[in-house]
């Protein structure tokens, strides 16, 4: 089974990012938490409507790795989900970041997402590459959804296209539980380490006044 989209909740997409620019000299990691969708017409999506960011456990700044015990309770959190929203929760996917670096996964990142894929072929990779300036010194943020494209570890990465939705698109709740309580997203908003930076997100410009990340959805709507 091969993902043909992806579409995640606006405060998905900012719970990531936030835990995307916590830090600029290591890499972090989390797990993504929802449900695949198939249609009629043979199409495979993705969707997520939770995260579950993970504690380094892995010394070297540019490798992550989570351990059994956050696992578990990732684990325990979909369980809560599923009785929350009444809809089958799980983890199907991970992200990561690449602070000044491209967004485009490593030889690493497509061995440990064929890995992933041999125990579920829908799981999906994301990855923020984040602290980056373009030739006029503007801050951007740019984001990639991948899979293995065979699912073996000597393989390439296949892009997948990423949409960052409104919740209620692809879960009919009226809010989900929070995955990590240090991390602001129901307040729709995140710090920034610079006053101000302009982030570019699939073309989508985000201003940030003050320090402050305004939620994305505001400026799609």
């Amino acid at each position: 089974m091969s993902l043909t989209s992806v579409k995640m909740s606006e405060e998905v997409w900012l719970t990531c990012a936030t835990h995307a620019f916590s830090t600029e000299t290591e890499e972090i990691m989390g797990l993504l938490l929802g449900d695949i969708q198939h249609s009629k017409n043979g199409s495979v999506t993705a969707l997520i409507w939770g995260a579950s960011p993970q504690t380094r456990s892995d010394r070297r700044k540019d490798r992550v790795e989570t351990n059994p015990e956050q696992l578990a309770a990732a684990s325990a959190l979909t369980d809560k989900m599923t009785v929350t929203t009444g809809r089958t929760t799980r983890v199907i996917g991970w992200y990561h970041s690449h602070p000044h670096i491209t967004v485009l996964p490593s030889h690493v990142n497509v061995r440990t997402q064929a890995m992933y894929q041999l125990l579920d072929s829908g799981f999906i990779g994301l990855i923020f590459s984040c602290y980056n300036e373009d030739a006029n010194k503007i801050g951007k943020i740019q984001v990639i959804a991948f899979q293995s494209s065979d699912g073996k570890q000597n393989s390439m990465s296949r892009p997948i296209p990423l949409s960052p939705v409104n919740k209620s698109s692809i879960i009919h709740i009226d809010s989900s539980p929070s995955s990590s309580e240090n991390l602001t997203t129901r307040s729709g908003y995140f710090k920034g380490d610079s006053p101000e930076q302009t982030l570019v997100i699939r073309e989508v410009l985000v201003l940030v006044r003050g320090g402050e990340i305004f939620r994305i959805g505001e400026f799609l709507r």
